[in-house]
């Protein structure tokens, strides 16, 4: 008589499982996401089940942490990586701010007229994530007395004095570790 793993719809033959604690179902090792070696380990050191129960449950449970950092530092540097490829993907446009907008207007009036009223502002064509680092760099250079942001090629930079060197701020936490 074969025994279905409670984890797949496959069977279970020989001894490659391993049974729950609390109920009587059994699973394949690879349906914990247990590696052979890990598997052989396990059943090496914890032959007394009644010993062993909360041993597995704290190995499983470093095991699943363990993958569930490296789950996050993954999903971190994907979030970087989308991140910089939005970037590049704005990094022949230009923002102009302070123009009004006209829906009969000719991109080359409207370009030679620029600045004859009042201001107009040029910049990065920004993500959403860089524009609130930039903006909360901009809030947090004005506390701590900072006399220069910036933002070139889609990165902010912060200088305190003209003399001193610049810091590239990459995320919140850069901007957490300025004095």
């Amino acid at each position: 008589m074969s025994v279905k793993c409670a984890g797949c719809p496959n069977g279970i033959k020989g001894e490659n499982f391993m049974v729950c604690s609390r109920c009587p179902d059994r699973y394949h090792y690879t349906c914990l996401n247990l590696t052979k070696h890990d598997f052989v380990n396990f059943t090496k050191e914890f032959k007394d089940t009644s010993r062993s129960t909360s041993k597995i449950t704290k190995a499983l449970l470093k095991h699943l942490e363990r993958e569930n950092e490296q789950l996050r530092n993954s999903t971190k540097d994907l979030s970087q990586r989308l991140q910089q490829l939005e970037q590049l993907s704005r990094s022949n446009n230009l923002e102009i701010q302070c123009v009004p907008e006209n829906k009969n207007e000719k991109l080359y009036n409207t370009i030679q007229h620029l600045g004859d009223k009042k201001p107009v502002y040029v910049s990065e064509h920004l993500t959403p994530e860089s524009k609130s680092l930039h903006a909360a760099s901009r809030l947090k250079a004005k506390q701590l007395n900072y006399k220069f942001v910036w933002v070139r090629d889609g990165k902010v930079f912060v200088r305190k004095t003209e003399s001193s060197s610049f810091i590239l701020i990459k995320d919140s936490l850069a901007l957490d570790k300025l004095t």
